[in-house]
């Protein structure tokens, strides 16, 4: 039977983030349609089966969070992380599809990952107030671990951007405590315009004011974390997805889509569930 982690509880005197034990979350076990091996059925969640191919997916139930205490974190330290292992089986599974981000399945799974949580809706709201998706990225340990990275640079105000990351099986990442308040001018340009991140040589966070902390993934799971947040991946993957306030997606390009009438009918789909999408359509031919 698959079970819930409790968040990991951040020890400033301490040089790791890690979660506590397991803690298995009992609900009755169902046998899946599907199932041609002799496994363990999975959990059912409550969600309903809308859109959903995989038998993981339907049957499978995630953690959830309080949303007070995960803003609470994220005020204080730019970061709130939960270990999930059926999360982190979900990430795997999108991975051996080749994540197909920008199809109909890929566009539900992250909508089922972020604003369709309720505990999820609720941080955003509260933090951003009416949220706007705007960015799905996908990264790995491919990054150069000689660097920092971090969507946009640090400053003194609130967080204008959180970053739902669903993190795969057996990663490793280090988070720069300190970082998100801080504005940083040593932005290596060239390697930044390679990745499509702010990359700042590790070296430089070393200075006062900014902690290194390793956050420890193994069963994979769930981070919400302030976009200026430096990080470095040292072993596994992530699916990043923005949320951002009005005023700050006026600054954004729009996610590009190839258009299709399978496409239109899923993002139409999703705005009637109330997604606000900063997108575009690539083809010609598509609805203006």
């Amino acid at each position: 039977m698959l079970g819930c982690q409790n968040p990991t509880r951040h020890h400033l005197n301490q040089s790791r983030w890690v979660a506590l034990q397991p803690q298995e979350t009992i609900v009755k076990e169902i046998p899946s349609p599907s199932s041609v091996s002799s496994q363990a059925a999975k959990p059912r969640t409550a969600v309903d089966d809308r859109d959903l191919t995989s038998p993981s997916e339907i049957m499978a139930l995630p953690c959830s969070f309080s949303a007070e205490d995960a803003e609470a974190s994220i005020q204080r330290y730019g970061i709130y992380t939960l270990q999930d292992r059926v999360v982190g089986d979900w990430v795997n599974e999108f991975r051996s599809s080749q994540f197909p981000i920008k199809s109909p399945h890929g566009l539900e799974f992250v909508a089922r990952n972020s604003l369709d949580r309720q505990d999820t809706r609720a941080l955003l709201q509260s933090m951003l107030g009416r949220p706007y998706w705007g960015l799905i990225k996908i990264y790995s340990d491919v990054l150069p671990s000689d660097y920092a990275w971090r969507f946009h640079n640090g400053s003194a105000e609130k967080p204008h951007t959180l970053l739902i990351q669903l993190w795969g099986p057996g990663s490793n990442v280090i988070f720069y405590d300190g970082s998100q308040t801080r504005y940083i001018e040593e932005i290596d340009k060239e390697i930044s315009n390679k990745w499509g991140l702010l990359a700042t040589e590790r070296s430089y966070m070393r200075r006062e004011g900014i902690e290194e902390r390793i956050v420890e993934m193994e069963p994979g799971g769930l981070i919400l974390s302030d976009s200026r947040l430096s990080f470095t991946i040292l072993k596994g993957y992530v699916i990043d997805i923005g949320y951002t306030t009005p005023g700050e997606l006026e600054f954004w390009a729009k996610m590009k889509l190839p258009y299709s009438q399978e496409l239109h009918k899923k993002v139409k789909e999703l705005e009637g569930r109330g997604f606000d999408i900063n997108y575009t359509w690539t083809e010609s031919g598509a609805p203006h």
